[in-house]
């Protein structure tokens, strides 16, 4: 039977009846309570692990506002096109399009936009321009969305404070906890009457709790366990993808100090027992501006970095000479060579010296390309070879690495920092952001991490 107006308006105050009803969904307990907290309090945040329903419960929310108050707006965003478009507006589209009574309005068929009447209407933006976001005031009620709310900029954060100024206004914000800074983290460290914070851990999803799938499409307790055996529990992503927890400020940091010294103690004891026996590859990073040298790292396969030279400034040709060279010293197997910049020419110049053995013996290692190891996980390749070094010489790993007790190695490693991007895809802060901290081009961590990086096999042939 279909609702008649009166009872759709009653349900301004009733989210779970419009979702049940209207929508013909079901929504488990802490999504039910999260929807109707949008009723009453003013900003509603949710930091949540992976896989909890987050985007499903956003895009019925935003449905439930449209059609329950007259001459209404939504406003959705997310820190990338993509994922408006591929996620929040695709979870509004299937709702829209499966309810069981029609719902009336427009839905656009490839934009972001679903319109009722003149300034009543659902719209999707980016967050290229906070520009965008001014000007939504609407007397039916604003209600502003930000799905992966810590990717958003913070710039739209302010913004939005300057729309949502009526008593019927509202702020959904809801994400993985990423990171322990910025607006989102914010947001669960004050108290006040006009905000709630709701916390969703992996172990609260029906799925979890009773083992079997209640919800399709949540998250598992084969998926946490997989986690559990991927990241173990003491890591920074079990903590916010699966716990639903800010990481600690000093997780952040890419080596721990007492990691890197645990493995100059496994450098000293390779050293005394001579025991560097194993194929040798090299990382180069190439110098490019100033006093910056030429930095190889000798890196024996399954043991870890032997020494760090450094060569003095030279031209393409000087440069291409020394690492040939040093190439036959260490009777080295391959040479990883940082190709951007000046690499460029020194990598094509020794594919031509190495001829038909050149795609066995010279890797092109550019940091800036798509993870070729797994995209979802690392935001690039620069990402992917940093992150195998730390794990590598994480000392409860299955065969921790060794460093050499090198003074600028030593800072560089303890000093870079990383994090989880708004997607969840691991990120090593930038050489411009390490300036800014004051500190030098980490080349001798580049080329440690060249050197140490597990390429795909596919990569090349062994000789």
């Amino acid at each position: 039977m279909t609702p008649t107006m009166e009872e759709i308006a009653a349900m301004s105050r009733q989210p779970v009846a419009f979702v049940e009803r209207m929508l013909g969904g079901q929504l488990w307990d802490k999504q039910k309570q999260i929807a109707e907290s949008v009723v009453v309090n003013r900003t509603t945040a949710v930091r949540s692990c992976h896989g909890s329903g987050k985007t499903h419960l956003s895009a019925r929310i935003a449905l439930w506002w449209l059609f329950t108050r007259p001459y209404s707006a939504v406003i959705t965003t997310a820190p990338t096109s993509r994922q408006v478009t591929e996620l929040l507006w695709k979870e509004i589209r299937v709702a829209y399009k499966n309810a069981p009574t029609v719902l009336g309005g427009t839905l656009l068929p490839r934009a972001a936009k679903l319109t009722v009447d003149d300034d009543w209407l659902c719209i999707g933006f980016s967050t290229d321009d906070p520009v965008n976001f001014q000007g939504w005031h609407s007397p039916g009620g604003t209600l502003a969305i930000f799905d992966e709310a810590p990717g958003v900029d913070p710039e739209i954060w302010t913004t939005i404070e300057g729309v949502l100024v009526g008593d019927r206004d509202r702020l959904l914000v809801i994400g993985n906890p990423v990171e322990p800074s910025g607006p989102f983290f914010d947001l669960f460290q004050r108290s006040g009457d006009d905000t709630k914070q709701f916390h969703i851990s992996a172990f609260d999803v029906p799925n979890v709790k009773e083992d079997r799938d209640v919800f399709p499409g949540l998250c598992t307790r084969g998926w946490v366990d997989a986690r559990r055996e991927q990241w173990g529990e003491s890591s920074p992503m079990w903590s916010s993808r699966v716990l639903g927890e800010f990481p600690d400020v000093d997780d952040f940091t890419l080596v721990p100090l007492s990691w890197y010294e645990s493995a100059v103690r496994r450098w000293q004891s390779l050293n005394d027992s001579n025991g560097w026996r194993t194929e040798v590859n090299i990382g180069a990073d190439v110098a490019r501006l100033g006093d910056d040298r030429t930095i190889f790292a000798i890196a024996h396969e399954d043991l870890g970095v032997r020494s760090i030279e450094r060569l003095p400034k030279a031209d393409t040709m000087e440069t291409t000479g020394a690492i040939v060279r040093t190439m036959e010293d260490h009777a080295a197997r391959n040479v990883r060579v940082d190709a951007d910049g000046m690499g460029a020419g020194i990598y094509d110049r020794l594919c031509e010296i190495y001829g038909d053995n050149a795609a066995d013996v010279v890797k092109e290692m550019r940091g800036g390309m798509r993870s070729e190891v797994d995209p979802q996980r690392y935001r690039n390749r620069r990402a992917e070879w940093y992150w195998m070094l730390r794990e590598r010489l994480d000392p409860n790993s299955e065969a921790p690495i060794a460093l050499p007790p090198d003074d600028r190695l030593r800072g560089q490693l303890t000093a870079i920092r990383w994090k989880l991007d708004s997607v969840g895809r691991v990120t090593i802060e930038s050489k411009d952001d390490m300036r800014a901290r004051g500190m030098k081009s980490p080349d001798e961590a580049d080329a440690c991490a060249y050197a140490c990086a597990l390429l795909p096999s596919s990569s090349f042939v062994f000789v």
